[in-house]
């Protein structure tokens, strides 16, 4: 007999605080979707019981097979900061779960406490250690060594520039329109209507020219100048446009320049 594998009222009331997060507390698409993980995770460990069966026994043995398990990229065993997170984040639905008809009485408060974890491994959990990155010598050394023969290498080049002369989030970058890139100035406004910034704020950047070389700042000024004068993109194209791919006359697909969308 095959164990189960779904709970259609365990479905439904995960539907409803997805949508709560996403529609009543703003969360992002990313946000929600690593909550809807956690929680899958932990009803994978309970059998799929019905979630008002929650008690400190789930709780405890729950937290203990998470801080005990192999992370599957790694293969290496689970952060602390991984497992906190996953656990915070099965309390914050659970104490949700509380305050919903049919749960009140059915999921204790003070049981969901028994998923925290030990003062230490909290402390640890917040910890970030030094992170490696490469010099500014070996981003410059890599970035002139890329490719330039075609249009898409050029994109990718110029992409890589301007992460190094601005430092943004690369999803921001990505969401850039021409518009919002003013080259000759070394200036970008990030404009959140548009631009896919941290919490939504209006950022305004300014290439740090002076500290990476003005060679760079020129990968960046030439590229944007390709796509105004040679490929007539308006204000509100993109700056890095995704690539674009057709099938030739063999049925194979085949890359054929750059489209009018954004690359990401």
């Amino acid at each position: 007999m095959e164990s189960q594998r779904t709970n259609p009222k365990n479905d439904r009331i995960k539907r409803e605080y997805l949508i709560y997060l996403k529609d009543a507390r703003q969360r992002s698409a990313a946000t929600v979707e690593q909550v809807r993980h956690a929680i899958d995770r932990f009803e994978t460990y309970i059998k799929f019981k019905d979630f008002g069966t929650f008690n400190k026994e789930q709780a405890r043995g729950f937290k203990r097979a998470l801080v005990s398990s192999i992370a599957k990229r790694s293969g290496k065993p689970l952060r602390t900061a991984t497992a906190h997170h996953i656990l915070q984040t099965l309390k914050e639905f659970l104490a949700w779960l509380h305050c919903q008809p049919g749960y009140r009485r059915r999921i204790n408060l003070t049981q969901i406490a028994y998923l925290n974890l030990t003062l230490n491994d909290e402390r640890i959990a917040h910890i970030s250690g030094p992170k490696s990155y490469a010099s500014l010598e070996q981003y410059r050394a890599a970035l002139f060594a890329m490719p330039r023969a075609t249009e898409v290498e050029r994109r990718d080049q110029a992409l890589m520039a301007l992460l190094l002369l601005t430092g943004m989030r690369d999803a921001a970058v990505i969401s850039l329109k021409l518009k919002h890139v003013s080259a000759d100035r070394g200036y970008v406004f990030q404009d959140p209507r548009e631009v896919r910034t941290k919490f939504s704020k209006p950022i305004e950047t300014f290439f740090y020219s002076v500290v990476v070389g003005d060679d760079v700042a020129q990968i960046v000024r030439d590229w944007i100048q390709y796509l105004t004068e040679e490929k007539y993109f308006s204000p509100s194209d993109p700056v890095f446009p995704k690539t674009l791919v057709r099938p030739d006359d063999r049925h194979t697909f085949v890359v054929d320049g750059l489209s009018r969308e954004h690359l990401g």
